[in-house]
């Protein structure tokens, strides 16, 4: 094969190749304008693939067929470059060049007619230059003139893309080079075609140079769209950090502005239910001390004292379901030890009869081999609550039933609580585990008690939740974690006689440490010491029956008096019981824990005294 043919063939091979690309790359919405390129690319690999006749050794009729579809290629292969300059100009087209474009790609198919353009002869000549003879067809005045109406053409286009380089248009140079290359070949070939002179054929070469021109173009938009995009990409990723930061920040501030707002809610709450009681013990202290000063013992004196132990009970309520229920959200799932469903159930419903009404109906349907794992005192206290609230909220005007079941769900046993009440509004259904949201008139519930029984559930791995809720049918459902049936134990504590004993009470309180000697004088032989180091000094001098330490105080408070004792006087601190007004800390209840150690609540009640003396005197 002589270097024309291969030179044709390599041109029509990467034409192929430039409409490859301009094709995939037009696929997107922003490359659209490609696809026009891809036709004109397209049209010029069909040209310099049918160049390789004018070397090579074919009839003459068949140059002649072959030389017309070149021909009419060439043409439209300029009519597209029209149509592309239009969309990468972004220009619209005036109406004489819309026709002009139309008459052009008619002319072009004109190619095809026999004697029209061509007149069906051939000419040879010899290049000695390249070892080539050429061969090619002899066009007819018409196709003379349909040359340089090609021409024409072509640098028209060439002369648009020339003034879009100089108003600075972005890659208009590179399509300008691309044309120019065309422009001399196309006329120098018109000429040797119409007979003027003798030379190898040129345009093929430029046909060459604008494909690759071509590539070159569609090359560099790509890198050019390719920065762009890491450009957009890093921008964004620096937009996105600082949309992530600033995220981040009102997702705190949220945070903050909630938990603000549930303390609000929660100081209201507390406020509410502790002023009141706390008033009328204010109330009563005032009236008791101007009686006295008065030197008057009035009649209302003991109804004034009964009231204040009554609001004080109900301020210590509240004070042990704030602590349990901080100490429940706070305490993970633990494997606790078995109990039994219906003995629970057993023991929630007769506590739960004393606050209902005898028109309400309880019944219970528990099988007597159901377990699940958690405490049995915590489980009944939230069944109780349950009961409470199911039979609260049937009307009095007429007789209501509410029904305990318990059944086995895979894991899990399932405990509901149904009665024939009301139902509840959407809002109380939204807020029903939310702590002091009660219905109930002021002064008969602290709405605490499903706040605390959620969190009880959750303790122990289940779940408290609404199962449904309409007129005549509310179903709360208690889900516990399902366990298996323990051993049966038998327990050897035996009750200690009941003797006068002598009591050390640790406190720094001065009023506490007053009060507690006031109510337990007349049950112990008391000592006093007002911190540490002086129960420390008391412990070094004298023996006592038991020591009661406030858990909270300066110096390191209860758990140092504990530790130090334990290191010198092991039997005296196992004579320790511990007091405490507030919760604890989980790093002091690992503490307490581990060693057994007894802590009891402040109001201190004497008979919660008394059992847990008997308790540290009963061998285990």
């Amino acid at each position: 094969m002589n270097l024309p043919a291969a030179l044709s063939l390599a041109s029509a091979v990467v034409g192929l190749a430039v409409v490859g690309v301009a094709l995939l790359l037009g696929s997107s919405p922003r490359w659209a304008r490609y696809r026009l390129l891809s036709a004109t690319a397209a049209l010029a690999a069909v040209y310099c693939g049918l160049d390789v006749i004018a070397t090579l050794d074919v009839r003459p009729d068949l140059l002649v067929a072959l030389t017309r579809v070149q021909s009419m290629a060439g043409a439209l292969h300029i009519v597209t470059w029209h149509y592309y300059a239009d969309r990468s100009l972004d220009r619209e087209p005036a109406r004489w060049e819309r026709v002009a474009r139309i008459a052009m790609a008619v002319l072009a198919a004109c190619w095809l007619l026999p004697h029209l353009m061509l007149d069906g002869g051939t000419l040879t000549f010899p290049v000695p230059a390249l070892g080539v003879r050429y061969q090619y067809a002899t066009v007819t005045p018409v196709g003379a003139a349909m040359f340089g109406l090609e021409a024409a053409f072509y640098v028209l286009v060439l002369v648009r893309y020339v003034l879009a380089a100089r108003r600075g248009v972005e890659g208009a140079v590179a399509h300008a080079v691309a044309l120019g290359v065309g422009v001399p070949a196309a006329v120098h070939d018109s000429l040797v075609s119409v007979g003027a002179y003798r030379a190898p054929f040129l345009l093929l070469v430029a046909f060459i140079g604008s494909v690759a021109a071509l590539g070159v173009i569609l090359t560099r938009a790509f890198i050019a769209d390719a920065r762009a995009l890491d450009g957009m990409t890093q921008r964004l990723e620096r937009l996105v950090a600082e949309r992530t930061k600033e995220l981040v920040a009102t997702e705190a501030a949220l945070m903050r502005a909630e938990k603000l707002a549930a303390l609000g809610q929660l100081s209201a709450g507390v406020a509410h239910e502790i002023n009141n009681p706390a008033a009328a013990v204010a109330g009563n202290l005032e009236f008791l001390r101007d009686e006295l000063r008065g030197g008057r013992a009035s009649a209302d004196a003991l109804a004034c004292i009964d009231d204040s132990l009554d609001a004080i009970a109900r301020i210590a309520k509240i004070v042990r379901q704030l602590l349990d229920l901080g100490r429940a959200a706070a305490t993970a799932p633990t494997d606790g030890a078995a109990s039994s469903v219906s003995r629970a159930v057993e023991q929630a419903l007769a506590t739960a009869r004393s606050s209902l009404r005898a028109s309400v109906v309880v019944t219970a349907e528990v099988a007597d081999d159901l377990f699940v794992r958690g405490d049995e005192a915590s489980i009944v206290q939230v069944i109780t609550n349950l009961v409470v609230n199911a039979g609260q909220a049937i009307p009095e005007s007429r007789v209501g039933r509410v029904l305990v079941r318990a059944i086995e769900e895979g894991d899990d046993v399932v405990i509901t609580v149904a009665d024939d009440g009301d139902g509840m509004s959407d809002e109380t259904r939204r807020r029903l585990f939310d702590p002091f949201y009660t219905t109930k008139p002021v002064g008969e519930g602290t709405g605490l008690g499903l706040s605390l029984s959620l969190g009880i559930a959750r303790s122990f791995g289940g779940d408290v939740s609404v199962r449904a809720s309409r007129p005549g049918e509310t179903v709360m459902c208690l889900k516990l974690p399902i366990a298996t049936a323990p051993s049966p134990t038998s327990s050897g504590r035996t009750r200690a006689s009941e003797r006068r004993r002598k009591l050390l009470i640790v406190e720094d309180d001065d009023r506490v440490r007053r009060a507690l000697q006031r109510t337990l004088s007349s049950r112990f032989d008391l000592a006093v010491a007002g911190g540490v180091a002086a129960a420390e000094a008391r412990l070094d001098r004298q023996k006592f029956d038991v020591v009661l330490s406030d858990w909270k105080m300066a110096s390191g408070g209860g758990r140092r008096l504990y530790e130090r004792t334990a290191a010198r006087r092991p039997d005296v601190a196992s004579t320790m019981l511990f007091m405490t007004g507030g919760g604890l800390s989980a790093d002091d209840r690992s503490f307490i824990e581990e060693r057994g150690m007894l802590v009891l609540e402040k109001p201190l009640a004497v008979e919660a005294l008394l059992a847990a003396v008997r308790r540290l005197e009963t061998p285990s």
